[in-house]
């Protein structure tokens, strides 16, 4: 099963040139499953290279200790960079807010003049 985009290495995190870009492409959905299929590239232009890879997961949490909650970083194991519950998404934060007053917009029968909404 596919799991949404995320934010593959090298996509969202900054990184120098030399960096391998990431994209997560599949999910292995059967018991004991602990490998996903990435494509992998590095160049730019006609030197792009391209290469599909099965890698096991990265073994890394981030424990909550206040709400006991456990995030698992949701990259390949030995991937460059910090782990995917550091790496932000302002354009997708920026879809969020958008759907978040629309739905607001849509409950309410209208534009709701409490909430400053941009543009």
């Amino acid at each position: 099963m596919p799991r949404s985009p995320s934010g593959g290495v090298g996509e969202l995190g900054e990184h120098d040139e030399a960096a391998e870009h990431a994209a997560h492409l599949w999910t292995a959905d059967g018991p004991g499953d602990d490998r996903d299929l990435w494509l992998l590239w590095a160049g730019v232009g006609t030197h792009r290279v391209y290469r599909f890879a099965d890698l096991p997961l990265c073994p890394a949490l981030l424990r909550d200790l206040a709400t006991r909650t456990v995030t698992s970083c949701a990259y390949f194991d030995h991937h460059p960079g910090p782990h995917s519950w550091a790496v932000t998404d302002p354009l997708g934060d920026q879809i969020a807010e958008r759907i978040q007053r629309e739905v607001r917009r849509l409950t309410t029968g209208g534009d709701n003049p409490t909430h400053a909404d941009g543009p």
